[in-house]
């Protein structure tokens, strides 16, 4: 279903916030500038809205069988949820967030990088981290806690460059 919306028109440049579809907009290139005009805006849906199948907790972790939309359920399928959702509700980008790629509690390798020189080391990861996040990392060796970043599965760089 089309829906008719009315944006303003600023010297033939019309301004129009749309989501979930495409718009298009026509303005009389010829008004003068400052000049203001009322602009007919024709919104139309890109697609059909991806809804999950049954209600999932925060954290879930997607798959397939767990969105309306088989297509979509291979781009979004490792990507958690950031808080619990009802069965048929839409699912919104705001809504996931990066797949989880070191667990708290679990054994990570840290590495440290200084031009030429470069260190590893076992630890154990003190909290859930994705791809690029800090996380707290006890290390096994001197029983101290190094604050680091995600860079793979099981992966912490800390310090150095």
């Amino acid at each position: 279903m089309n829906a008719v919306k009315r944006a303003m028109a600023w010297a033939g440049v019309v301004l129009v916030a749309v989501f979930g579809g495409s718009a298009t907009a026509t303005a009389d290139p010829n008004m003068p500038m400052g000049s203001y005009a009322a602009a007919e805006i024709m919104q139309r849906p890109v697609g059909e809205v991806v809804r999950v199948l049954r209600a999932l907790p925060r954290g879930h972790s997607l798959a397939i069988g767990d969105v309306s939309d088989r297509t979509a359920a291979g781009r979004l399928s490792g990507l958690r949820l950031r808080r619990a959702m009802a069965a048929g509700e839409p699912l919104r980008a705001a809504d996931l967030a990066p797949p989880v790629l070191v667990r708290r509690n679990a054994r990570v390798t840290i590495t440290w990088h200084r031009d030429a020189l470069s260190l590893t080391d076992m630890g154990r990861a003190l909290e859930d981290a994705a791809l690029g996040e800090a996380v707290a990392v006890l290390n096994l060796s001197s029983r101290r806690t190094v604050e680091g970043r995600v860079t793979g599965a099981g992966r912490v760089a800390v310090g150095g460059r």
